[in-house]
């Protein structure tokens, strides 16, 4: 038995199962963001826009994807060569269960290595591209977003309008609100109508009540009665700008990562550097996991290797979320990004061995 045909036929049907489960999860997963896209759209976007953003979210989802996908593809095809009595005669030829293995395995480094550029360095980009697209339609056409109340009140801004109003297009008997951050007071604003036309963001019979901040004994205002005020959107945006889109770590490249630790906390960028390698390595040991507990040795089968392949596909699921919030220090983020992939490649070479001196249970 040649052994390249051996390898030519395990990794021909691992890619095709490979290929056929990360469709459906990039299918599955965007539809998990079909309020992000639904939103965007409230946005006005030219339909080329939209298919960009959408495009821009597949980077984002595909390092997730991928691990699971190599997962189910390595579980699927040694089921079925176990089933189907295939594996016995690989191991009468002679082939040991390190030596079926190995191909795959070769197969899960190179998706790992593609794993890490991926959310090293495409995922950045198309995640820092869909923010920009974003400001950028909130930057032609402010009352977009001012529309958006929940937003708006989670960035200190509250806006509601009492009267009707055209979505981007105009907003009758407004109330404005917002901190004023020199006097820790608040600046309210009401105003008839708010519209746009030709660049410019208008408002009619607007009333401002701003703090004076000329005696700190007591509260002193001003109020402005204006009949008709516009300003450039250009003036308006940067205020708009800075409280609804910031830089983040996961906007940057590996390199530039790397030079960002004045304008970033060192250990916020350590953790990003400990959640992308971990993101990198997933497919090698998810495709040994699914490799080891994909095996089926006799006749009797059962589900207890599934449940435990699952129950550690959950555990480093749930501690990688939990670790964008919690993983402050660096114990932390390595811990929760680490331990839960350690633990996946001890029980999968303790069931690899116990697989290859014949231990059915």
């Amino acid at each position: 038995m040649q052994f390249p045909l051996v390898w030519q036929y395990l990794i021909g049907n691992y890619l095709r199962y490979f290929g056929l489960t990360l469709s459906a999860f990039v299918a599955i997963l965007l539809t998990t963001r079909l309020d992000e896209i639904a939103h965007f759209t409230t946005l006005g976007p030219e339909l080329g826009t939209l298919f960009w953003f959408i495009l821009y979210l597949i980077p984002y989802i595909l390092p997730i994807a991928i691990p699971i996908s190599c997962l189910i593809a390595g579980a699927i095809l040694f089921a079925r060569l176990s089933g189907q009595q295939e594996l016995t005669a690989f191991r009468a030829a002679g082939l040991s269960v390190a030596a079926l293995a190995t191909p795959l395995l070769l197969i899960a480094t190179l998706l790992a290595i593609f794993n890490f550029v991926m959310v090293s360095e495409v995922a950045t980009s198309a995640h820092l591209e869909k923010g920009l697209l974003r400001m950028e339609l909130r930057s032609i056409n402010p009352l977009l977003i001012l529309h958006n109340k929940h937003l708006m009140q989670m960035r200190g801004f509250y806006f509601d309008t009492m009267g009707s109003s055209q979505m981007g297009k105009v907003a009758k008997e407004v109330v404005f609100a917002t901190k004023d951050g020199a006097h820790d007071q608040l600046v309210i604003a009401l105003a008839d109508t708010l519209d746009m036309e030709e660049g410019f963001f208008n408002g009619k019979a607007v009333t401002v009540i701003s703090p004076s901040g000329q005696s700190p004994a007591f509260d002193a205002f001003m109020i402005e009665n204006v009949e008709a005020e516009s300003m450039q959107m250009d003036d308006f945006t940067p205020l708009i700008k800075q409280k609804v889109w910031s830089l983040q770590t996961d906007h940057l490249p590996w390199n530039t990562l790397t030079l960002s630790q004045n304008q970033f906390n060192p250990e916020e960028i350590i953790a990003e550097k400990f959640r992308r390698v971990s993101l990198g390595l997933a497919p090698f040991t998810f495709t040994l996991m699914g490799l080891a507990f994909g095996f089926r040795v006799g006749r009797q089968r059962t589900s207890k290797e599934l449940w435990i392949a699952a129950a550690l596909t959950a555990l480093y699921l749930a501690l990688f979320f939990a670790a964008k919030g919690m993983g402050k220090q660096e114990w932390q983020a390595f811990s929760l990004y680490f331990i839960p992939q350690i633990l996946i490649v001890l029980f999968s070479l303790r069931q690899l061995s116990r697989i290859s001196q014949g231990v059915v249970a």
